[in-house]
């Protein structure tokens, strides 16, 4: 997003053009419009960095996933499961995608992707081929 927004500035566009053409949120344009290279930088490593709402649950996170062979699963179903589990959690279903995701991104969580390409493809499931991961 970042480097769409600084390309629309270079090439004169106002932040509320920018806005209508990438679809964006008035204050993300701004932000981004704002922004050097140098700080874009140090605002990613802060965001990689910071504090992570849903890491108080990782391990039970990572529970539900080996219980599952650590196939994909819907986030939704772990969602439900950890607000069984624990009531009322501190964020939404997307902020747990987003965690999953993370842990995902930085080989925390390392799923099976054999199991998806095999269901959906019966001629890698009949040769029995070894794991992909992408």
């Amino acid at each position: 997003m970042f480097r769409q927004v600084q390309a629309f500035r270079r090439q004169g566009y106002s932040k509320a053009s920018i806005v209508k053409a990438l679809e964006l949120d008035p204050k993300t344009v701004a932000k981004y419009f704002a922004m050097e290279e140098e700080g874009y930088r140090a605002y990613r490593q802060d965001q990689l960095y910071r504090d992570k709402v849903f890491d108080s649950y990782r391990k039970e996170i990572l529970e539900v996933y080996e219980a599952n062979s650590f196939r994909r699963l819907e986030v939704a179903s772990v969602y439900d499961y950890l607000e069984e589990k624990y009531g009322e959690l501190p964020a939404n279903e997307q902020s747990l995608r987003n965690f999953i995701g993370y842990l995902i991104g930085t080989d925390g969580l390392r799923l099976d992707e054999c199991q998806w390409a095999c269901k959906n493809d019966p001629l890698r499931a009949s040769k029995n081929y070894p794991p992909v991961h992408f």
